[in-house]
C-alpha cells in the first residue's frame, strides 16, 4: 500500500510539474475536464481533483453522448456518477455525431472531434472563460507524429500534440500510457474501455497497435530519441513561425471577410517562407488549420500567385490574384430567404443589421447609424423578401427608365465578384426593390404622392 501511495505521489508530482512548466493553470482558475470515461480522461479527472488544492481550482466535468454506440447512454451515466462521487458539477451534452458528420461531410472521428471542441468552447464561455483540460498523453503525441509523417506533413505537423493551445490544456502530455494505467490500478479506479480503439481501420489504431511495436523491436531507444527530435522540431518551428508572423504583419491585411497579401513582396520571399505566409493567411481566414495541406498551399503559390489562375479551396473559399493583391476569401451566402411583412412599425431581422421601419410620409426621418434607403410602402407588392442575388435579377435603377441586370450593375458599380453574394437583395412579389444600401428601383421611389415611407437599413455587405 505504501509503495502504491508513493507511486501515486510521483505521478501527481509529474503532472504538477507539467502544469507549472507550461503555465497551464493560474491559481484560482476554473477548469472544465473533458471526460469520456476511458482511462486517460478518468486519470486526468482524478489527478486534477487530487492536486486541485495546490491551485485552488474550481472544477467542472463535461461529457459528450455522441449517440454512436448502444452503450453511449451507459457511458454518460458512468461519467455523471463519477463526477457526483467527487462532488464536481457535471454537464452532459447529447449530439448525433453521425448526422453531424453527414451534414458537414466529415469522417465520424472528425465529426466527434469538432463537436467536442465546439461544445467545450461554448461551455467555457458560459463559465467565464474556463480552461479546458483534455486527456491526451505522451503516447498520443508520438502517434500523432507518425500519423502526420505518413500523411506528408511539414515541420509544423511533426511537432506532436501541443501542451497548451489557447484555453485548452493537456496536463497528461508528458505521462505515458503505462504510467496512467498504473496510477488507475493503484488507485483502484474503474474506467470504461472503447472497443473501437482496437479497430485497425482507423489510422491511429494501426499506428499504435502495429507500427510502434515494430519500431520498438528494431530499436528499443527509438521512442526516446523521437521525443528529442520532436523537441528540436518544436524549437525550430517556433523560431521560423515567429519570423513568418513578423513578415505576415508587414505584407498582409486581415479584413472582416478576406485576407489580402502584397503579391509582389510575397513573390520575392524564400519559397519556404512564402509557404508559411500562405498557411498563416489560410489559418487566419478559416480560424483553424483544418483543410490546409501542402497541396493546397503549393497550388495557391504555383497557380494563383505566379500564374494568376484562381484556386478553389475547401469550404467555398477561393484564392485570387487581383491587381497586386493575393486575396483569400469565401464565397458566402450568409442568409437564407427572409420575409418582412408590412403590417406597420419596425421590423428587425434577428442576428442581422437589417431592419425596415414604416412611418407616415409627413413624419421627419430620424437619423440612423446604419446606411439606409427610403421607398414608398404602397408601391411595393408585399411582403418583402431578403435574399442573395440570383442570375437573371434585374431592376430599373433610380433616375432611369430602362432595365438593368444586377450583374451589370455590380460591374458598373465596381462591386468585387467575391462580395456580391453577401449583398442583401430586397425584392417584393414581382420586382427588386433595393440592392442593399447601394440603389433602389425607380418604381418604388418616394414622391409627392407618397403616403407611407419604408426606411430600409442595411449594412450593404453582410459578413
Amino acid at each position: 500500500m505504501e509503495s502504491n501511495s508513493l507511486d501515486n505521489e510521483d505521478f501527481l508530482e509529474k503532472i504538477t510539474q507539467t502544469i507549472s512548466k507550461h503555465k497551464m493553470i493560474d491559481v484560482g482558475d476554473n477548469v472544465i475536464v473533458s471526460v469520456s470515461g476511458g482511462p486517460d480522461s478518468t486519470a486526468l479527472l482524478l489527478a486534477l481533483t487530487a492536486i486541485s488544492g495546490k491551485f485552488d481550482l474550481t472544477m467542472h466535468v463535461w461529457h459528450l453522448n455522441h449517440q454512436i454506440r448502444p452503450e453511449a447512454g451507459a457511458e454518460a451515466d458512468h461519467v455523471l456518477a463519477l463526477g457526483e462521487s467527487l462532488g464536481i458539477p457535471v454537464t452532459i451534452d447529447e449530439r448525433n455525431a453521425k448526422v453531424f458528420a453527414k451534414e458537414n461531410r466529415l469522417s465520424l472521428q472528425e465529426a466527434g472531434r469538432e463537436l467536442r471542441y465546439e461544445l467545450l468552447t461554448d461551455l467555457s464561455r458560459r463559465l467565464g472563460g474556463a480552461r479546458i483540460a483534455i486527456g491526451h498523453n505522451a503516447d498520443d503525441s508520438i502517434e500523432t507524429f507518425f500519423i502526420n509523417l505518413l500523411r506528408g506533413a511539414g515541420m509544423t505537423g511533426l511537432r506532436g500534440i501541443p501542451p497548451v493551445r489557447k484555453r485548452i490544456i493537456r496536463p497528461l502530455i508528458e505521462c505515458h500510457k503505462n504510467e496512467i494505467l498504473k496510477y488507475l490500478e493503484s488507485s483502484k479506479s474503474s474506467y470504461l474501455s472503447d472497443p473501437s480503439n482496437q479497430d485497425r481501420r482507423y489510422l491511429r489504431n494501426a499506428v499504435r497497435l502495429d507500427l510502434i511495436p515494430v519500431i520498438n523491436d528494431l530499436n528499443p531507444d527509438a521512442i526516446d530519441k523521437l521525443k528529442t527530435t520532436m523537441l528540436l522540431i518544436n524549437d525550430e518551428d517556433d523560431w521560423l513561425d515567429s519570423i513568418a508572423r513578423q513578415k505576415f504583419n508587414q505584407i498582409a491585411d486581415i479584413g472582416v471577410r478576406e485576407i489580402q497579401i502584397d503579391a509582389p513582396r510575397l513573390k520575392k520571399l524564400n519559397l519556404a517562407l512564402t509557404r508559411r505566409l500562405i498557411r498563416l493567411a489560410l489559418i487566419a481566414h478559416f480560424g483553424s488549420n483544418r483543410n490546409i495541406d501542402f497541396s493546397t498551399v503549393q497550388t495557391i503559390i504555383d497557380k494563383t500567385l505566379m500564374d494568376g489562375v484562381p484556386t478553389n479551396i475547401a469550404r467555398r473559399a477561393r484564392a485570387e490574384l487581383i491587381g497586386d493583391k493575393l486575396i483569400i476569401y469565401s464565397e458566402r451566402v450568409p442568409f437564407k430567404n427572409l420575409v418582412i411583412d408590412a403590417s406597420g412599425g419596425r421590423f428587425q431581422i434577428e442576428d442581422t443589421k437589417i431592419s425596415v421601419t414604416i412611418f407616415p410620409a409627413n413624419k421627419s426621418v430620424e437619423k440612423f447609424d446604419a446606411k439606409a434607403v427610403l421607398v414608398d410602402v404602397d408601391r411595393i407588392e408585399w411582403p418583402i423578401n431578403v435574399r442573395p442575388w440570383q442570375n437573371g435579377d434585374w431592376f430599373v435603377p433610380l433616375g432611369m427608365t430602362g432595365r438593368k441586370k444586377l450583374q451589370d450593375f455590380f460591374v458598373d458599380s465596381k462591386v468585387p465578384r467575391r462580395h456580391r453574394s453577401s449583398i442583401p437583395i430586397f425584392s417584393d412579389r414581382v420586382k427588386v426593390v433595393a440592392i442593399g444600401d447601394l440603389r433602389i428601383d425607380e418604381r418604388v421611389k418616394v414622391s409627392d404622392r407618397t403616403k407611407r415611407v419604408a426606411l430600409i437599413e442595411s449594412p450593404g455587405i453582410i459578413n
